[in-house]
């Protein structure tokens, strides 16, 4: 997996350009559901700090979506974070206690 996430930042890279998200527009609606609309540009920024998060592999590694970051108009702050699966993490403190 860790060679496909390398390759997928490689390619977005050498798709897009730094400058990008210039015309990005991102809102996050409530609306009994949250609700996240974007443009093209948007949709793409939450790709790449997805991508950061996969590339960082930490259970501290989030990003706050709200209006102090790139979203538009936030009716609700949103946190999109990084985890390990309860059961990998069920597995590696079970192979921990086993050595102990």
């Amino acid at each position: 997996m860790d060679e496909k996430i390398k390759k997928l930042r490689y390619m977005f890279n050498e798709l897009f350009d730094k400058n990008i998200y210039s015309n990005s527009y991102i809102e996050i609606l409530d609306q009994d559901t949250l609700i996240i609309t974007a443009n093209e540009v948007g949709f793409l920024y939450l790709i790449n700090k997805m991508i950061d998060l996969c590339e960082k592999k930490s259970d501290y590694g989030h990003y706050h979506l709200d209006e102090a970051g790139m979203i538009d108009v936030c009716e609700r702050e949103i946190v999109i974070k990084y985890t390990n699966p309860r059961w990998q993490k069920e597995h590696t403190t079970k192979a921990s206690e086993v050595k102990n």
